[in-house]
């Protein structure tokens, strides 16, 4: 609720691919378009070699690239190759994005699969290191 009419904001929030989004929002979004597709390889590319990944359906966090593509995998194994995270809106923050994103499976959204990720990434790389 209620951004003041005519306010400036330092964030955009889009769907779409903007012209001039920040390397922090390309990488988030390469992540979710190799996670949807199962290349947990190029998934984990769009982090940081140091990164700490937070999924809050775990205990703890998972630190590094290879804890998280250990993750990533045993994930992506317990569910159908048809599931997937469709993102609903980004907000560019530079460095750090936030995403509304939810879950379907073979084309369906699926009751109570919405959620919200921020992610904070070097701003020089893009590379993603906390999520």
């Amino acid at each position: 609720p209620g951004r003041r009419q005519g306010a400036a904001s330092p964030l955009r929030a889009s769907v779409e691919r903007q012209q001039g989004e920040s390397t922090a929002v390309e990488s988030v979004r390469r992540y979710f378009e190799a996670w949807n597709v199962r290349d947990m390889e190029t998934a984990c590319d769009a982090f940081g070699d140091d990164c700490t990944y937070e999924d809050t359906q775990y205990a703890g966090a998972f630190t590094g690239k290879a804890a998280l593509k250990a993750h990533l995998v045993k994930v992506a194994d317990a569910l159908p190759p048809t599931f997937q995270f469709c993102i609903d809106a980004i907000a560019d923050g530079g460095e750090l994005v936030g995403v509304q994103w939810h879950v379907e499976n073979d084309g369906q959204e699926l009751p109570f699969t919405r959620g919200c990720s921020m992610y904070r990434a070097d701003p020089a790389s893009g590379g993603i290191f906390f999520c």
